[in-house]
């Protein structure tokens, strides 16, 4: 018989539906079991911790029979301790009520966890079993892992055996104590996680939860775990302890103990995901288990729960959490995370209307309602028995400061999370003393400048080629991504003079492969311009944006697969945010490069510390920086990418510069000239007087330039600009602006574009982002050089949703024999539309 024949057939059946199952049990349940509040308490339950295979409840109803149907509840708990270790605490009335005799000894069986020990998917294990204790988050795996099926970890979700699946309660529940006890703990992982962010999941508000459990697990005194400002409120006295709350079949609602460190709670997990308002409101309302809610990202706070006092009472708990490597909150961010866990602001968009879909107008209505409908709610905790907190690290936030200018008219105290107490909480848990360690001291500012890099890069990170770390972000399809060399400096000659270069191999990235012309001669740059990453993260609209943005950089990488780009960013939350911007860069394995402008620096943030990150986590970002002195103040983005027209060419066939035009503010927060320092034009000379001593005159090579804020001398050409010499739409009518408008810095850029006229010869273009609405090429006529504006790529930054958002392409031709490379750019935006065609020769307006 052949092999052939046969298939491996695991639909054996699974209790996946309430239904059935309640009708397999009223099988064999008694009918004045069944017709009791106790029974339809007990049905409810049974789906609740039974639920999946067939033999999970099974095993149950067998104990059950066995034990004549007594105690069902008891036993219920009880089955669930043996099968798990995880103590059960709800429908606390009806265990109760069936007194204290003894129960049966079980004869089921436990899950055998050893069999992971030595298992390849371990790891792979522990972050599913983690993520989804903290976010409800299932589980799926490939058909590859039937593995785990054998084991009885995991169960097919589907007849064809594709789908592994983890998703039966009883199965995570004792994966979660078997990690605890005998193997390794959620904090471990979740720790390590701190500053992790995806669309799914926030690294620090994972952490804040899962200490907060453990903080509660010992019923502390508020006013011990939070600080309060204003009016403490008297019941900060009080010792609380963490609840879920639940409205059972039998309308009863059930406020039961949770304690995960204990292993002990009424829910599968400790919190969920609420990715619609629906959801929202189906927690809010006790509808679910779950002792924690992460609710929609249009509603304001990034968790909420419940806190049972002393006296029974309840208080709602609206969490803000801010990760931040400052010493402290700015007072922008501090007031909009007051703002945020305000119930007023709930709901709202950011021009401060409601947010209502269409299938559910009346959502802050209902959200109100449902805050007002606590059970035994506290009248001294505002209109709605709510505490407001914010929980920020390793930043400090000075809530104090700002108590004058807080929105709340409603009586709502407000608090921070005392950190301090975190940190003694876990301080003996492995990895011991986390908070404390080198990895947090050294991004104090006090400590030293590098304690500023924080993970935020907004628009000027995928630039790569032109302007704003936030705001520009250039791939090209013939070659690869320039990725950061992981130096920040140039490799032998660099740190000579022109004239000193002799015997220097003139190469920036000795570590680097090669950028080359494809073998057709062709070479695409993609630009992603004025990305503006991480606006508004405490408000909803931020991460939406976001999220958007990421989607345009994925679509436009597989349509174009460009051979390099470039990316800028945009202030605060610089290091995550630019992790977050070259995710996709690091996916495609395309080179890329980036341009600084003045969204990159801020109070917190620098150019040097977003290219010191972008090194660090991008293997192929050819971004660095220029030799110490050059670009003045906060502007060390200045640098070039060689770009070969063959692997084994001894030079380049094209040279790509990126200038730094700073901008923004300095750490002391004093306004930055927003211009590139006029250091680099003897700079870029010098640069020039080597090229050509290594390789040649620079006739023999084409270059082609990005600087983020356009020199001022485009303001006068966008006068001239018409449909027919400048295909391309002038949608904000701005033209070149500096980025402070302030009239001292006006015109300074000019040994900047002398230089530019001068050095660098065969200039295809010299391309700028920072106005968004402008896609238009010309040339500036005072040095005939082709000028062109990025297309908006970021969903954040100002602008209108009609002038559509997408990159700049840029095709160079390259002709055998070593003729020079001629060039076409023109339009993409995000849904495949071209426009704006132009080549960047003499034709270009004629």
């Amino acid at each position: 018989m052949k092999d052939s024949r046969y298939r491996w057939c695991s639909d054996t059946g699974a209790f996946d539906s309430v239904a059935v199952q309640r009708r397999y049990l009223a099988k064999y349940l008694p009918k004045s079991l069944l017709e009791s509040d106790a029974g339809v308490r007990l049905l409810e339950r049974a789906w609740y911790w039974l639920r999946g295979r067939h033999r999970f409840t099974t095993g149950y109803l067998t104990e059950l029979i066995c034990n004549g149907f007594q105690s069902p509840h008891r036993l219920l708990n009880a089955y669930i301790e043996h099968f798990t270790g995880f103590s059960v605490t709800d429908a606390s009335n009806c265990v109760m009520a069936e007194g204290m005799d003894p129960l049966p000894k079980f004869s089921q069986y436990r899950l055998d966890f050893s069999k992971l020990q030595k298992n390849r998917m371990l790891p792979t294990i522990h972050q599913m079993v983690t993520r989804y204790m903290m976010r409800s988050t299932i589980p799926h795996l490939g058909s590859d892992e039937t593995i785990l099926v054998e084991y009885g970890f995991a169960r097919f979700n589907d007849s064809n055996t594709r789908d592994v699946v983890i998703d039966e309660p009883l199965v995570i529940l004792a994966a979660v104590c078997w990690m605890k006890h005998d193997h390794q703990k959620a904090y471990h992982l979740i720790s390590h996680d701190i500053e992790a962010h995806g669309q799914d999941f926030n690294g620090f508000e994972n952490y804040i939860v899962l200490c907060l459990d453990l903080i509660f697990s010992k019923k502390p005194r508020l006013k011990d775990v939070f600080t309060f400002y204003g009016t403490v409120p008297a019941w900060a006295s009080m010792e609380a302890e963490l609840v879920s709350i639940h409205n059972t079949a039998l309308e009863v609602t059930e406020a039961c103990s949770t304690c995960f460190a204990h292993t002990r709670g009424s829910s599968v997990s400790l919190g969920m995901n609420a990715k619609s308002p629906e959801l929202t409101m189906s927690w809010l309302k006790h509808r679910e288990r779950l002792p924690f809610c992460f609710p929609h990202q249009y509603m304001g706070p990034d968790i909420i729960f419940i806190l049972q006092l002393k006296d029974e009472s309840l208080i709602w708990v609206a969490l803000q959490t801010k990760w931040s490597a400052a010493k402290s909150l700015s007072k922008k961010l501090v007031l909009h995370a007051m703002k945020s866990v305000t119930p007023a602001n709930y709901f709202l968009d950011k021009n401060g209307s409601p947010f209502s879909p269409v299938n559910h107008p009346g959502l802050r209505d209902h959200i109100f309602q449902s805050l007002s409908f606590l059970p035994n709610r506290r009248t001294d905790a505002g209109r709605y028995s709510l505490l407001r907190v914010v929980a920020s690290f390793p930043a400090k936030t000075r809530i104090n400061r700002y108590l004058d200018e807080d929105s709340d008219k409603q009586g709502h105290p407000i608090a921070t999370l005392n950190m301090d107490l975190v940190k003694k909480a876990t301080r003996k848990i492995s990895p011991r003393e986390f908070l404390e360690g080198p990895r947090f001291r050294e991004m104090s500012p006090s400590k030293t400048k590098k304690s500023k890099l924080r993970p935020r890069p907004s628009s000027e990170l995928v630039h790569g080629l032109n302007g704003n770390h936030g705001e520009n972000y250039a791939a090209n399809a013939g070659f690869e991504y320039l990725g950061n060399p992981g130096i920040t400096s140039y490799s032998g000659f660099l740190v000579q003079t022109a004239s000193e270069v002799t015997h220097y191999d003139l190469n920036p990235y000795p570590n680097k492969p090669r950028i080359v012309f494809r073998k057709d001669g062709t070479l695409k740059i993609t630009v992603f311009s004025d990305l503006h990453y991480g606006e508004n993260p405490w408000d909803w609209w931020g991460p939406v944006q976001d999220a958007n943005s990421t989607r345009l950089m994925k679509r436009v990488l597989k349509d174009e697969q460009p051979d390099f780009v470039s990316s800028d960013t945009f202030k605060e939350n610089a290091t995550s945010l630019i992790d977050e911007i070259v995710a996709p860069l690091n996916a495609v394995k395309v080179p890329f490069s980036s341009s600084h402008g003045n969204h990159d620096n801020q109070v917190n943030i620098t150019h040097a510390e977003e290219i010191a990150r972008e090194q660090k986590v991008a293997p192929l970002s050819y971004t660095r920086t220029a030799p110490s002195g050059v670009g003045g103040t906060e502007g060390p983005g200045n640098y070039w990418v060689p770009i070969y027209r063959n692997i084994r060419d001894k030079s380049p066939s094209l040279i790509v510069w990126f200038f730094d035009s700073r901008g923004g503010v300095s750490q002391q927060n004093v306004l930055n000239e927003d211009f590139v320092d006029p250091s680099v034009a003897g700079w870029m000379a010098s640069e020039v007087q080597a090229m050509e001593k290594a390789w040649g005159p620079g006739t023999t090579r084409s270059s082609l330039a990005f600087v983020h804020i356009p020199p001022h001398y485009i303001t006068a050409v966008q006068t001239t600009i018409t449909p027919q010499k400048n295909p391309a739409d002038i949608l904000d009518g701005i033209g070149s602006v500096q980025a402070t408008f302030d009239p001292a810095f006006a015109g300074k850029d000019a040994p900047f574009w002398d230089a530019v006229k001068q050095n660098l010869k065969n200039l295809v273009a010299v391309i700028s982002g920072h106005d968004h609405g402008n896609e238009w090429c010309a040339r500036e006529p005072t040095k005939n050089v082709t000028f062109c504006f990025d297309k908006h790529s970021g969903y954040g930054g100002y602008g209108q949703p009609e002038w559509g958002y997408g990159v700049r392409n840029i095709l160079f031709h390259s002709p055998p024999g070593g003729e020079l490379a001629k060039a076409e750019s023109w339009i993409r935006l995000e849904e495949g539309e071209t426009r704006a065609h132009v080549w960047l020769d003499d034709t270009l307006g004629a």
